[in-house]
């Protein structure tokens, strides 16, 4: 018995050497202008660690729970860490079996090591981005279908570029390229600058490029203007009665004017998700949902007025603006948000004509009814922090940038002197 025991706690201390532990932190000393923090893999065996970042990733120190080791309110990107922790584990049990010992930096070598790509270098940067990056099906839709747009850019404009070849002066000719002869909008072209410095990452994270190529790369920040409604076209519009054809978009778009809804949020919510918040006969209603860009789940107080656009006929699963079928939302992820894309354009359409029947200018898109709600709160008075929580911003530095639109505002009212 004591013979058996003994050869038991061998091969348990045995196989204790052989253990490495694999955690995920997040680095709070890299803590950037967003209060987000990269998030990296720490790898330790004894006494030795090693820490690899996750690609692109970053998160708020207080959406990050160490012990669950989960990002809160965001799935896709637990998810995706999580898979790659698995990684690494799976190559620790493959070793553990066989009573191998590996150092944290020969685990990453062999995790990392670049597959199915026996010629590294040339690999051409549009092939890349298609298996790396456009059907990445951790990714949102949105994501995926931002980096097959990059890819059809690279590929009218230089389809062979190759991983060892991309560089600085490449991204700033390609850069050139796109605002001279495609019209890409500055955010735009940040936004698909950013994407190929985030490409470039990941190909050195991975190993398959010895050097990180984009160091110096120079990415110019685009302040975006938010459009909104002042309070006198709002009312106008309050005033206006729309044909039957246009009459659910328009009740959509002013009932965003009045909560801060994001379209693909409107086009979702359901009756059962609006609460009464007590019995009496007041008007007491609030809107109880998962935020589809940031998976937030937040409550919205609705006025009087927003109460105005919508009709509470019962606590059943139907859709309060019909823009989608009740079927389309058992589908998966991608289809409801190219089914929610398509719906926008057509909303946007008929939005113009709404503005053209009102007498207003049909410049404006639906989102500019989130920035309406915003700005319009701001300037009656409602403070920052409790704006952020009314639009769902993680982030208070977002809702900041409203207070900046106020404040241009108020210059070019005060500019107005100058003419006397």
């Amino acid at each position: 018995m004591i013979d058996v025991f003994l050869y038991l706690k061998k091969g348990w201390q045995k196989r204790r050497r052989l253990m490495m532990k694999i955690i995920a932190v997040i680095n709070k000393s890299k803590i950037d202008n967003k209060d987000q923090a990269p998030l990296k893999i720490r790898i330790t065996s004894k006494g030795l660690r090693k820490e690899v970042y996750l690609a692109g990733v970053k998160v708020e120190p207080k959406n990050w729970d160490s012990k669950k080791q989960k990002i809160k309110n965001n799935e896709m990107l637990t998810v995706r860490l999580r898979n790659e922790m698995a990684k690494y584990q799976k190559v620790i049990d493959q070793n553990l079996a066989l009573e191998k010992t590996l150092t944290p930096a020969e685990l990453i070598a062999i995790v990392n090591k670049p597959k199915d790509y026996p010629n590294s270098f040339k690999i051409k940067l549009i092939d890349f981005i298609e298996d790396h990056f456009s059907k990445n099906a951790t990714y949102a839709y949105g994501t995926k279908k931002s980096y097959k747009s990059l890819k059809n850019h690279i590929n009218s404009y230089d389809a062979d570029i190759t991983l060892d070849n991309l560089t600085v002066n490449w991204v700033n000719n390609f850069k050139d390229h796109l605002l001279k002869n495609k019209k890409i909008n500055l955010n735009t072209l940040s936004a698909l600058q950013r994407k190929i410095r985030r490409i470039a990452h990941y190909a050195h994270e991975k190993s398959i490029i010895p050097n990180y190529p984009l160091q110096s790369l120079k990415i110019n920040s685009v302040k975006a203007y938010r459009e909104f409604l002042p309070i006198d076209q709002l009312k106008t519009l309050e005033n206006f009665t729309p044909p039957l054809n246009l009459a659910n978009t328009y009740k959509a778009f002013m009932f965003a004017c009045y909560t801060g809804l994001r379209f693909s949020d409107l086009a979702t919510i359901t009756q059962n998700q609006i609460i009464k918040k007590n019995d009496s006969g007041s008007k007491d209603y609030s809107l109880y949902f998962t935020m589809r860009k940031t998976k937030k789940q937040i409550e919205v107080a609705l006025s009087e007025k927003a109460l105005n656009y919508i009709s509470i006929l019962s606590k059943d699963d139907e859709l309060i603006f019909s823009f989608l079928s009740k079927d389309d939302l058992t589908k998966n992820t991608d289809h409801i948000s190219m089914k929610i894309e398509s719906a926008n354009a057509l909303a946007n359409k008929r939005l113009k004509e709404i503005l053209k029947l009102a007498g207003l200018d049909p410049k404006y898109s639906f989102h500019c009814a989130r920035h309406t709600f915003a700005c319009i709160a701001l300037q009656l008075g409602v403070d920052l922090m409790s704006l952020r929580d009314l639009i769902g911003h993680t982030d208070l530095k977002v809702t900041q940038e409203y207070l900046k639109v106020i404040d241009s505002q108020k210059r070019a009212a005060v500019n107005k002197f100058n003419l006397i």
